[in-house]
C-alpha cells in the first residue's frame, strides 16, 4: 500500500516529537509519539531508519545520544524487524560504541517470533516461548492488570515476560523513556506443582512494583531508594486490592524473599524540651535488620518533634515479630521525671 503525503507528514511530525521526548526525557511526549508511530505501523519504519543513519553510532556518549539511539532502534525493531536487524548487523560490523553494542545485541534477542503476543487494552503483552505455555503467564499478567486504575496504565507500551536465567539479578524492571516493563518468570519448575501459586503471587507483586514506577512517573530506572520505596508501597496497595481477603500473603512473601522479621531491641534516651528531663526507654521493633529498626524509630520520633538519642546497644531479642503481641515499648523507663507516652510512632506501637 502506497504511503500518502498526509501519512508522510504525520510520520515526520511523530518522529520529530519522538526525538524531542527521548532527548528531553519526557515520558509524555515519548508516549504520544510512540502511539502515533505504532498506529501508522510499518510505513513509519523507513523514516526511523533514515534518522538512525544520521547518527554516528561510534559516538553515542554525547549527551542524549544513547537514549536517542536506543529509543529509535527499539521502535524500529517493533515496526519492522527486517530493517532493524539489517541496520544492527551493519552497525555491529563497523565502529560501534560498546554501550550501544550491548543494547543492539539485546534487541536482536527480542524477535517477535519468539513471543506469544496478546493485549490488555493498549498494552502489548509479550510472553517468551521459552516459558512453558501451561504456565499461562501472559493470561495471568492480563488478569492482574484488571484491578489497576486506567490512569496508572496510561502510556504503558509493552510488558515482556521472559524466562528466569541464572545471570538475571532482577525480578522485573521498568524502562521509563520507552514505557516498557520486563517481568522475569520463574519457569524452571513444573507448571502444575502446588507451589506455583507462591511464585505467581511473587510475580504479581513484582508486576505491581514496576507498574508503580510508571504510574508515579519515576525516571531513575530503579536506582533511587526513595522511588523504590514509593513503588513498593504502591505494589502493596494494588496487592491488597487484588487480594482483599488475603492480606497476610504479603508477609508470607516477605518471609520467602527476605526471611522472618525479628524483634530488634535497643535503648532510646528521650529528652524534655529543655533538655533536662530524661527518660531511658527500651524499644523492641519488628524489622529485618538493625538498620531498618533504628530507621523506623528515628523517622517516627523526628516527625513528632521529640528530642532523643538512640543508644548504640542494638541486639536481636531472639523472638520473631509474629510470636508476640506486646507493644514496642516493652520495659518501664529506667529513669524519669515525667512519663512520656505520646509521640511514639504507629509503626512501633502496632
Amino acid at each position: 500500500m502506497e504511503t500518502t503525503q498526509a501519512q508522510l507528514n504525520s510520520i515526520a511530525r511523530a518522529v520529530k516529537r519522538l526525538k524531542q521526548g527521548l532527548l528531553t526525557g519526557s515520558p509524555e511526549i515519548t508516549s504520544e509519539a510512540c502511539r502515533t508511530l505504532f498506529d501508522i505501523g510499518e510505513p513509519a519504519a523507513s523514516l526511523l531508519l533514515e534518522e538512525l543513519h544520521k547518527i554516528d553510532i561510534g559516538k553515542a556518549s554525547v549527551p542524549g545520544g544513547l537514549s536517542l539511539i536506543s529509543g529509535l532502534a527499539t521502535i524500529l525493531h517493533d515496526l519492522d524487524e527486517t530493517k532493524s536487524t539489517n541496520f544492527i548487523n551493519r552497525s555491529l560490523a563497523g565502529n560501534c560504541d560498546p554501550v550501544v553494542e550491548g543494547r543492539f545485541r539485546s534487541l536482536l534477542k527480542f524477535s517477535r517470533a519468539n513471543f506469544r503476543i496478546s493485549r490488555f487494552g493498549d498494552i502489548e503483552i509479550l510472553e517468551h516461548r521459552e516459558i512453558d505455555a501451561r504456565f499461562r503467564a501472559g493470561s495471568y499478567v492480563a488478569r492482574w492488570l484488571e484491578i489497576v486504575p486506567d490512569r496508572d496504565l496510561a502510556g504503558l507500551q509493552k510488558i515482556y515476560v521472559i524466562a528466569a536465567k541464572s545471570h538475571h539479578d532482577f525480578l522485573g524492571n521498568f524502562l521509563p523513556k520507552l514505557n516498557v516493563i520486563t517481568l522475569v518468570w520463574m519457569s524452571d519448575t513444573l507448571p502444575f506443582l502446588p507451589t506455583q501459586w507462591v511464585f505467581r503471587l511473587a510475580h504479581q507483586k513484582t508486576l505491581y512494583h514496576e507498574v508503580g514506577h510508571h504510574a508515579l512517573m519515576h525516571r531513575e530506572g530503579g536506582q533511587d531508594p526513595e522511588q523504590e520505596e514509593q513503588s513498593e508501597a504502591y505494589a502493596g496497595r494494588m496487592f491488597v486490592r487484588a487480594h482483599p481477603r488475603l492480606r497476610k500473603i504479603a508477609s508470607v512473601l516477605r518471609r520467602i524473599i527476605r526471611g522472618r522479621r525479628r524483634l530488634a531491641s535497643f535503648d532510646v534516651l528521650l529528652r524534655g524540651m529543655e533538655g533536662e528531663t530524661r527518660i531511658l526507654v527500651r524499644f523492641e521493633v519488628a524489622a529485618y535488620s538493625f538498620e531498618e529498626a533504628i530507621s523506623v524509630a528515628r523517622k517516627g520520633l523526628e516527625a513528632d518533634g521529640i528530642l532523643f538519642e538512640i543508644c548504640q546497644n542494638a541486639q536481636w531479642s531472639g523472638r520473631y515479630a509474629e510470636d508476640v503481641s506486646a507493644p514496642a515499648i516493652l520495659s518501664e523507663p529506667v529513669r524519669f521525671d515525667f512519663a512520656v507516652r505520646g509521640g511514639i510512632p504507629d509503626e512501633l506501637s502496632s
